[in-house]
C-alpha cells in the first residue's frame, strides 16, 4: 500500500500523534523491538483497534476549539480551552491543575504533547507563540516545562512551512521573541545545547550527562517526561527512515509521551504509511481531519 498524503500539515500532525499513541499502547508489556519488526515486515498492525490516550484526546479538543474560534485573542482562546478541558473529567495532570486552579512547578513535558498540531495551524510564528505561551501556563509555572513546550511547538510550526528555518536560526528567533517575556535567556541556551549534542552525532549519554550536570535534580539515566530538557532533544532529531520508531522503544514509561510527540513531528515531515493509518481510522474524532481513501476504490467504467 502506498503512503498517504494528508493536507494541511496539521492533519498529518494529528494522525501521526494518534498513530504514535496507538503503537505505544500496543507495545507496552511486549518485546517492543520484536513486535515492531514483525509489524513492519508484514506492513500491518497486529491489532484491530487502535487506542489514543488522554493526551491526544485533549490535543484534538484544543485543535477543534481553535478551528471554531480562529479570531479569538490568546486570552479568550485560553479561557475557552480551560472551560472545555474541565468538562473532560479525566485524571491527567492538566485536568488536575485546571480543577485546582494550581499549575504545577515541575520541569516536565506534560503540556507539549497537547499542542503540536495546534502550532501547525498558524502561518505566523509570533502569533503562534503568543497564543501557545499563555496556554502552557494552564499547567506549569516551571521555566523548563514552558520553554520545552514552546520549542516543541516552534519545531512543529517550522516543519509545516514550505521553507523551514535551520535549527540555529529557529533558536535565534525564539531567543529574540522571548525578550518580551520573563523567560530567562539561559534556559533557551540549555535546550539549544542539549539539542546540538545529539544533532552533532554524540551519543545519547553525552546529552544526558549535560542535563544531569546543569540541573540540580536527581540524575537520570534515560530521557524522562519529568525532565523536559532530556526529552525535547530526542523528539527533535530528524530521521531519514520516516515512521521508524525503533530508537524510541527502550525508554520505558517515557515511551507513550515520546511516541506521541515524535509521531506528531514525523507526520508533519513525511508521508504517513497507509498500513499504520489503518490502525486508527475507526477513531471518530479523526474524521474531522480528512484523509484520502486508505484503500483505493475500484473504478467502474460505464459505456453509453
Amino acid at each position: 500500500m502506498s503512503d498517504l498524503s494528508l493536507y494541511p500539515p496539521a492533519h498529518r500532525a494529528i494522525w501521526g500523534q494518534c498513530i504514535g499513541d496507538a503503537l505505544s499502547n500496543h507495545l507496552r508489556g511486549r518485546n517492543a523491538d520484536e513486535a515492531w519488526q514483525q509489524a513492519r515486515t508484514v506492513s500491518s498492525m497486529p491489532y484491530k483497534r487502535g487506542h489514543i490516550s488522554a493526551y491526544s484526546k485533549q490535543m484534538i479538543t484544543i485543535v477543534k476549539i481553535f478551528q471554531r474560534n480562529p479570531t479569538k485573542t490568546p486570552k479568550d482562546f485560553v479561557a475557552l480551552v480551560q472551560e472545555q478541558l474541565l468538562k473532560q473529567h479525566d485524571h491527567s495532570l492538566l485536568c488536575k491543575a485546571l480543577s485546582e486552579a494550581q499549575p504545577f512547578d515541575l520541569p516536565d513535558i506534560e503540556m507539549a504533547v497537547r499542542i503540536g498540531p495546534l502550532a501547525a495551524l498558524f502561518s505566523d510564528s509570533r502569533e503562534m507563540l503568543d497564543c501557545i505561551y499563555p496556554l502552557t501556563k494552564l499547567l506549569s509555572t516551571h521555566t523548563h516545562a514552558i520553554v520545552g513546550t514552546l520549542i516543541f511547538a516552534s519545531f512543529c510550526w517550522n516543519e509545516s512551512q514550505a521553507t523551514p528555518l535551520s535549527d540555529e536560526d529557529l533558536f535565534h528567533f525564539l531567543r529574540n521573541w522571548a525578550v518580551k517575556t520573563e523567560l530567562p535567556s539561559e534556559i533557551w541556551w540549555m535546550f539549544e545545547q542539549a539539542n546540538r549534542i545529539l544533532t552533532q552525532g554524540y551519543p545519547l549519554q553525552e546529552m544526558l550527562d549535560f542535563v544531569n550536570n546543569i540541573t540540580n535534580r536527581t540524575p537520570i539515566s534515560l530521557p524522562s517526561t519529568r525532565e523536559s530538557l532530556s526529552i525535547i532533544p530526542v523528539v527533535l532529531q530528524r530521521s531519514a527512515n520516516g515512521f521508524d520508531w525503533t530508537q524510541l522503544l527502550s525508554f520505558g514509561n517515557t515511551q507513550d509521551v515520546l511516541m506521541g510527540m515524535k509521531g506528531c513531528l514525523m507526520g508533519i515531515r513525511s508521508e504517513i504509511p497507509s498500513w499504520q493509518a489503518l490502525s486508527v481510522q475507526h477513531i471518530k474524532s479523526l474524521s474531522q481531519f480528512p484523509i484520502q481513501h486508505l484503500e483505493p476504490e475500484s473504478i467502474q467504467l460505464k459505456l453509453f
